[in-house]
């Protein structure tokens, strides 16, 4: 090897030792606004191949303050935007094991087609009701929260087994989305119709008071 590609081999390692640096500030609870600013203005100066890898970081820690966090969120957001190509695997990667994936959600949206979106949605919502997860059963409210803005038939098979979930966040953003795709499906409607006959209990009066108020909404009988 010559002087010259042993010297660009050199500044290449520099450089992604420097952004390893910086990935590790924007993923640790225990820094400053300033420190997280000065690494993202950083990292933008860098080559996208180094500096995407630890930009995605930022999405996997939520700071208090939450305007700082979104602030902060959509800077790396719009560099992301700008190499594409390079960002679109580690997007993926991010929708399909992150615990936050609000983010990432709307990255994907933007990154991809409308095709391309809806697949990925539904292929990361988990219908593995069996074990309690909180991490996946956030998730799931994120995705779902998405997919009610889509107008898709496979949408309505992903959503129905929420519908008898324990947990009540999960069971509502289910019937939420359900009732977005009742406009076409009557399958999604039936669904939300036969959860009014349920006997009123302690446990299910906030369940039932929103599939009552969304069959008075559209006058369903």
């Amino acid at each position: 090897m010559g002087i010259f590609a042993k010297f660009k081999t050199f500044k290449e390692n520099k450089s992604k030792q420097q952004a390893e640096k910086y990935g590790e500030t924007l993923k640790t609870m225990m820094t400053t606004k300033e420190n997280r600013l000065e690494a993202i203005d950083a990292l933008s100066a860098l080559p996208p191949a180094i500096s995407v890898p630890q930009l995605i970081k930022r999405f996997d820690m939520v700071v208090d303050h939450a305007i700082q966090d979104a602030r902060e969120k959509e800077m790396v957001s719009e560099i992301l935007l700008k190499n594409t190509d390079i960002a679109k695997p580690f997007v993926q990667e991010q929708l399909a094991k992150a615990r936050h994936i609000g983010w990432p959600i709307k990255l994907t949206e933007r990154m991809f087609s409308k095709d391309e979106f809806t697949n990925l949605l539904l292929k990361n919502v988990s219908t593995d009701l069996a074990h309690f997860d909180e991490i996946q059963m956030d998730r799931n409210i994120e995705i779902l929260l998405a997919l009610k803005e889509i107008n898709d038939p496979r949408i309505v098979e992903k959503t129905l087994p929420f519908v008898t979930s324990r947990h009540d966040n999960l069971k509502l953003a289910a019937i939420d989305c359900l009732e977005a795709q009742a406009e076409t499906s009557e399958e999604a409607k039936n669904a939300i119709l036969s959860l009014s006959k349920k006997t009123p209990t302690d446990d299910n009066s906030r369940l039932l008071g929103l599939v009552n108020s969304i069959i008075q909404r559209h006058n369903w009988t």
